[in-house]
């Protein structure tokens, strides 16, 4: 399983989700075994991190239907404190160049 996921403002809408399964996986009915086993495991592993306000997806893999539960939502618990943790700012480092802003080019011209 991979899993993605994005800060939103301060919405109030908190934790929502979005699962996705590819083709590639299998047929119909796998995937929609795959999806019922990480809906199942989300309601289990998000109580948590409800009040955070964030778009977290979900892709589905096929070793999803081999998985045992409770590592299933082990593992997304940790997902999900990866990808709901605020990103840190970044020090502006002075000795980089910044990007010219006047349209000109930097380097060697070709005259």
């Amino acid at each position: 399983m991979s899993v993605q996921g994005r800060i939103r403002g301060a919405d109030g809408l908190g934790l929502r989700f979005g699962l996705t399964v590819t083709k590639k996986v299998g047929h119909a009915t796998e995937r929609n075994r795959i999806k019922r086993r990480l809906r199942a495991a989300i309601q289990d592993a998000a109580p948590q991190h409800a009040t955070i306000d964030a778009d977290v997806v979900v892709i589905g893999r096929r070793d999803i239907l081999a998985a045992d539960y409770q590592m299933l939502i082990d593992d997304l618990q940790r997902a999900l404190r990866t990808v709901t943790k605020p990103k840190t700012q970044r020090p502006h480092n002075p000795a980089q160049p910044t990007p010219p802003t006047d349209g000109e080019r930097r380097g060697s011209s070709h005259a």
